[in-house]
């Protein structure tokens, strides 16, 4: 029975999010192959990733600005039509050319659209979550949002690898332009309005949210840590197919077991953090917790070359990953002013971006210039021992630990 507090405006939302994340998903995945097997190079993979960001990282303040002052339906739909558009002239492009560079050169300017499009629904969508979901009930809502993420994200890697083998990339494009479709016609219903909010220039409102973060310092600090590893995991994500290929010695058709072990642990972790000690002094220690058990997994899947140990270890990732998430979303938007809760997520993301592409391409690169047949163990090992240099400083910086010992009256104390 679905609880009273799911309306149907949240019904919708999740819809639409479930449909969209699939499509993002399926775009990671499959462009990656892709462009794996058009150029054979880890620079042009970390190139996908670098434009899946770039573009969302110019746009999240003005995304931030627009999640305050419009109906939060505008921008989701805005998102859910440019990712339609960017998804159908891929697969137009590879229906015609599919070995051809074009097709990788569609692709990476697709990933550009993509990532604006990601700009601009992450912001309106945690402040329409914010809005029609009771407070207590909010740690839950993050939790039930990111695992219907998680969720799209193992549909998306399973269709990506299984379509990719057996129709190739014209015909998995042109399937996620459809799902993104009936993504936009889902945000069209959301009936949700809010009251007309005070208008002021654009570049002011960008420098109030920016003086709240600058302002809260453990706020700031804390997900530039976070960040930090975010990019960390983006990185090491852009080598999968050389992990699966290379190290393990599996094809595409493998990722449907990646992502179902990284589904499953994702939702898991993500499940404690909206139910158990989401608040007060347990945050403190539970966090630099998870982002050490992530760099051991990490450092686990760098030694490891058996299949089935490997997922072990890749579900220790994903679960840890998920919980600090969670922590971390729900941290950053209960602990900030109502009126600027967009402008203040979407800094976050500005800031998750930024790291991003300086990490990724350092780690693209630095994987390209290694004499070693197998550059995998190196660069899980290097990201082991960056991560857990977070967790330590999450551990002994006094202003960290008191933001995460924060009580907002959410969830447990």
């Amino acid at each position: 029975m679905i609880p009273a507090w799911i309306g149907t405006d949240l019904k919708r939302l999740w819809i639409g999010q479930l449909l969209l994340r699939t499509t993002w998903a399926v775009l990671l995945v499959a462009g990656a192959f892709v462009i794996k097997n058009i150029e054979e190079s880890p620079v042009w993979n970390a190139w996908l990733v670098w434009m899946l960001l770039a573009p969302g990282l110019l746009a999240n303040p003005l995304a931030g600005v627009a999640a305050d002052r419009l109906h939060p339906h505008v921008p989701i739909t805005v998102a859910g039509m440019l990712l339609a558009a960017a998804m159908g002239a891929v697969a137009v492009t590879a229906f015609s050319a599919p070995a051809a560079d074009a097709t990788a050169t569609v692709l990476l300017v697709a990933a550009g659209v993509a990532s604006l499009a990601l700009a601009f629904y992450g912001p309106a969508e945690d402040v329409l979550l914010a809005a029609i979901v009771p407070r207590q009930r909010l740690p839950t809502a993050y939790a039930v949002d990111e695992g219907l993420g998680h969720l799209a994200e193992l549909v998306g890697s399973a269709a990506a690898g299984a379509a990719l083998v057996a129709a190739g990339a014209g015909a998995v494009f042109g399937g996620i332009t459809i799902v993104a479709l009936v993504a936009t016609c889902c945000s069209l219903g959301l009936r949700h309005r809010r009251p007309p909010a005070p208008t002021e220039p654009v570049g002011r409102s960008l420098r109030t949210g920016l003086r709240h973060l600058w302002q809260t310092p453990g706020l700031l600090i804390f997900r530039g840590l976070l960040a930090l590893v975010l990019a960390t995991v983006v990185g090491v994500s852009a080598m999968l197919p050389f992990y699966v290929e290379d190290h393990l010695g599996r094809d595409a058709s493998w990722m449907p077991t990646v992502a179902l072990i990284t589904a499953v642990s994702g939702i898991l972790g993500m499940s404690l953090a909206g139910r158990c000690g989401c608040d007060g002094g347990r945050r403190a220690w539970q966090v630099p917790v998870a982002v050490l058990g992530l760099s051991a997994g990490c450092l686990a899947l760098g030694r490891i070359q058996a299949t089935g140990p490997a997922l072990v270890a890749i579900g220790i990732c994903a679960m840890s990953l998920g919980f600090c998430i969670i922590q971390a979303r729900t941290l950053a938007l209960m602990s900030s002013p109502e009126s600027l809760r967009g402008r203040v997520m979407s800094w976050m993301d500005t800031i998750d971006a930024a790291a991003a592409l300086v990490v990724v391409p350092l780690i693209g690169h630095g994987a390209e210039r290694l004499a070693v047949a197998d550059r995998v163990p190196v660069v899980l090992s290097c990201a082991a021992a960056g991560i857990g240099v977070v967790a330590l400083m999450m551990v002994v910086m006094p202003t960290v630990r008191r933001h995460l010992a924060l009580r907002l009256g959410v969830g447990h104390a």
